[in-house]
């Protein structure tokens, strides 16, 4: 005789319902039970009860390994669990309540200063997974040190599968989608909530995408398709910068960057007239001059990326590209101090804490 059926209780069941459509569906048991603090035995209920009433949502995501997702998810974002991953994989029992990473207390910025790290040019989703090594490392300083903002500065998510450039190219297509855009870019996000009270958004012209996407298929999604509210960013409370504005903190601007010329820092400087950090280069450069006549200097920065070398279109061409991130500390009275750390083998850096932090 088959074993009844129970249905979920009415909040879990949304619980996991958006458990499933964020992660996309390949979820495990153990998954569940670390994202909604269930026994194992509930988790199975649960998946049995969807794949009976919602078998739509257990389609094949193409190219995801969810077993790297699922771990990524726990190393990053779990803290209720008392386990954690040693290099080859394996978990090991850890002290309960114990920091997922293996780093000391985080650090505490100083008295009256705000500390904030402003994200580059990501380009999700991850060559093999979430995001690049690159990425992870800096995400690891993020859950860490605890900072009081975090900026994604623009090209958080790359929308290839939205390109002009593939349009009309099926071999190109092959293995991307939107959707899984979404779960990636919505998953990552759910990081960072959890590692700061503040994310803020820069648009960049990967997210421009979207638009003009939409601009050329008006007919078959309307004003559906929209950067807030595919990533819900209404509800958790991110602002949203337009590409054509800035983000302003004290004496700092924000941007994602408007050209990758030679001497790019030198002209956003001239265009912008006061300090500016930006990405879209992809490299670190930076222009500095002295205000008339205050004698106060001004800098144009150049943060780098945290995104892989060796897209197609590149042929495996030399670059100057660099990973690399922004750290900034603000004073009271709007000044600062900045700080890149430079990840010269694509995954590890020493930050300004004199921490060393690693995929």
């Amino acid at each position: 005789m088959a074993d009844k059926l129970i249905t979920p209780d009415p909040i879990k069941l949304r619980l996991t319902l958006n458990a499933l459509e964020t992660l996309g569906l390949h979820c495990t048991p153990r998954y569940l039970t670390l994202k909604l603090n269930c026994s194992l035995r509930t988790a199975h209920r649960y998946l049995k009860w969807y794949r009976e009433r919602r078998p739509e949502l257990f389609r094949v995501v193409e190219r995801i390994d969810m077993d790297e997702f699922e771990r990524d998810w726990r190393l990053v974002t779990d803290k209720r669990t008392n386990e954690k991953l040693n290099d080859q994989g394996l978990l090991l029992k850890e002290e309960k309540n114990a920091s997922v990473f293996p780093m000391q207390r985080p650090i505490s910025s100083a008295k009256g200063l705000r500390h904030v790290v402003a994200l580059f040019d990501m380009h999700l989703p991850g060559r093999h997974g979430l995001m690049e090594p690159a990425a992870q490392a800096a995400m690891k300083y993020i859950y860490d040190t605890k900072p009081d903002e975090v900026i994604l500065g623009g090209d958080f998510i790359t929308f290839d599968s939205l390109s002009s450039w593939n349009a009309g190219k099926p071999g190109k297509l092959k293995g991307l989608s939107t959707s899984r855009d979404l779960k990636i870019g919505n998953l990552v996000l759910d990081m960072l909530q959890q590692a700061t009270n503040k994310v803020t958004w820069i648009a960049g012209n990967h997210e421009r995408r979207v638009q003009e996407w939409v601009d050329k298929h008006p007919n078959q999604v309307g004003d559906i398709l929209d950067i807030q509210q595919m990533f819900r960013l209404y509800d958790r409370s991110i602002d949203y910068i337009p590409e054509s504005g800035f983000y302003q903190i004290g004496e700092a601007r924000f941007i994602h960057g408007f050209t990758a010329q030679k001497y790019h820092a030198a002209h956003t400087l001239a265009g912008m007239g006061t300090n500016t950090f930006y990405g879209h280069a992809h490299d670190i450069q930076s222009f500095s001059q002295l205000r008339f006549p205050s004698g106060k200097p001004i800098i144009a920065q150049c943060c780098g990326c945290l995104c892989r070398f060796d897209y197609e279109y590149m042929q495996r061409k030399p670059t100057k590209w660099v990973n690399a991130f922004l750290v900034i500390y603000f004073n009271d009275d709007g000044t600062f101090n900045h700080y890149l750390p430079v990840m010269a083998d694509c995954k590890s850096f020493v930050a300004p804490n004199g921490r060393r932090y690693s995929a």
